[in-house]
């Protein structure tokens, strides 16, 4: 497997022929640190890039817009953990921009305990969302088929140069 530090575009393996080994050697070397990856069906995507303005505002804007919702609403309990990783051992991993829990069994994260979200321990968001200032067609097609093979019921795209957004209810 190669992954190459000069791109700043995200990098989709040619073939799905990497292994869950593979992306944990990724997710493990702190060259890879600032990068976000997703694992699924023998694809690894590395993307290099840091989040740029728009990206970055976008995020920001949509955690206040759910602060505020739950404000108006005190009787259900909230948390975003937004780009949080996701992990199914040997299957799925990934790192949504957005990542929203609602009611009971919320993840909490203990002392020595790794720092991320492990399926099936913990349960699966409500919501998770892409913020697609430059991977629309990734975040509309492979991204979409990770999340609704990992049995998140919601899944948002904000498209942040059409000004749109796409909501998905993800039936598997």
């Amino acid at each position: 497997m190669t992954v190459s530090l000069e791109s700043p575009r995200s990098r989709l393996s040619s073939s799905p022929s990497v292994r869950w080994e593979d992306y944990l050697a990724v997710r493990d070397d702190p060259a890879y640190g600032d990068c976000k990856i997703a694992f699924y069906q023998g694809w690894l995507w590395v993307d290099m890039g840091k989040e740029g303005i728009n990206h970055a505002s976008f995020s920001d804007l949509l955690t206040a817009i759910f602060f505020l919702w739950a404000l108006q609403h005190p009787e259900e309990t909230y948390a975003s953990l937004g780009r949080c990783l996701i992990e199914q051992a040997d299957t799925h991993a990934c790192a949504p921009d957005l990542v929203l829990y609602k009611g009971e069994g919320i993840p909490k994260w203990q002392d020595g305990e790794p720092r991320k979200i492990e399926i099936p321990r913990h349960r699966i968001p409500d919501l998770v969302g892409e913020i697609s200032a430059t991977s629309l067609s990734q975040d509309l097609d492979e991204q979409k088929h990770l999340y609704a093979s990992l049995g998140i019921p919601e899944y948002w795209v904000i498209d942040v140069k059409g000004l749109r957004v796409f909501a998905f209810t993800l039936q598997e």
